[in-house]
This record gives structure tokens, sequence and C-alpha cells, in this order.
């Protein structure tokens, strides 16, 4: 066996394993935290200043619906941002 041809199995095997998972699509065994979700409920008492009533998305995202959503990706926590400029907003999240 020539020296080219050994470094070549050498280098397929250690890619072959990695390339097996991806092809069987089994998920990675590293926990995957999303970096930036935002959490909010429209309809709580005072509503929400961002989004607009009119949005599609003007609909409570909390945290079980999130995890619903993201589960199946991997996804085992997140990360909640809050952009509101109200203290009762942020308190809020931090309840949630």
């Amino acid at each position: 066996m020539k020296r080219r041809d050994l470094l070549k199995f050498a280098a397929m095997s250690a890619v072959a394993p990695a390339m097996q998972q991806l092809a069987t699509g089994q998920p990675e065994s590293i926990p995957i935290i999303d970096a930036h979700v935002h959490l909010f409920d429209p309809l709580r008492p005072g509503g929400v200043p961002w989004p607009d009533k009119t949005d599609p998305i003007c609909k409570p995202s909390l945290p079980e619906r999130y995890m619903a959503l993201a589960a199946r990706f991997g996804v085992v926590g997140a990360i909640a941002i809050e952009c509101s400029p109200l203290k009762s907003d942020n308190q809020w999240l931090l309840n949630v």
C-alpha cells in the first residue's frame, strides 16, 4: 500500500462515523441552546408594545409553545431577550 493510499484510508476512517450520522439524520449528542428568543403575551393585562395588534405574529409566544416547536430540532433551552422599554415587561419575562 502506498503512503498516499494509507493517508486517504485513515482520513476516510476518521470521517466515516460523522458522515453516517449525517446521512441517517440522527441528532447530535450536544445539547442545543437557542441564544435569542422573544417571549410575549399580548393577551395579558396592559398588552404589549410589540408586536402590533395587526401583525400576524401577535399571539402568545410563551415557553410551552416555543419548546413544542423547538424540541424536535434538539433544542433543550433558550435565552430570552426583552426588547420592551417597560419595567413591567422585564419583570413579566423574569417571572415567566
